[in-house]
């Protein structure tokens, strides 16, 4: 018998994303990994600027929490990543997390190079768990 990877479905997450201001936030509603038992989690973001002279960030967290609706606060969340943006074209980046708590939201938070919002389409967030599994 060996461990392999186990992955779960491919999920989109309940989050607001298009339009978002510059320094403006969002977070998706609360996972339950109780169920789920995900060891890890998969999560790509798929961005897009809506002016040609962005090259701002946004900043990828993850909120942790051991019973439903008592997660991290927004400014103690677990940094994951920041998805450098690259005026209107659309940018993707993948993140591995490892070690998933029994709750938990995804958090972003954009820092535009100059005031502007992300595009009013095509911002999103998606999410796959995995496990490890004995074949």
């Amino acid at each position: 018998m060996s461990a392999k990877p186990l992955y779960g479905a491919n999920t989109s997450a309940t989050i607001t994303l298009d339009s978002l201001a510059d320094g403006g936030d969002a977070s998706s509603t609360e996972v339950d990994n109780s169920t789920t038992l995900a060891l890890g989690l998969d999560v790509e973001v798929n961005l897009k600027g809506s002016n040609a002279g962005e090259t701002g960030r946004v900043s990828i967290y993850l909120k942790r929490g051991n019973e439903t609706g008592v997660l991290e606060t927004d400014e103690n969340a677990t940094m994951l990543g920041s998805v450098a943006l690259n005026g209107t074209t659309a940018v993707r980046k993948d993140i591995r997390v490892d070690d998933i708590p029994k709750f938990y939201m995804i958090y972003v938070k954009h820092a535009s190079s100059g005031a502007y919002a992300l595009d009013s389409t095509g911002n999103t967030v998606k999410y796959q768990p995995f496990n490890i599994q004995d074949v």
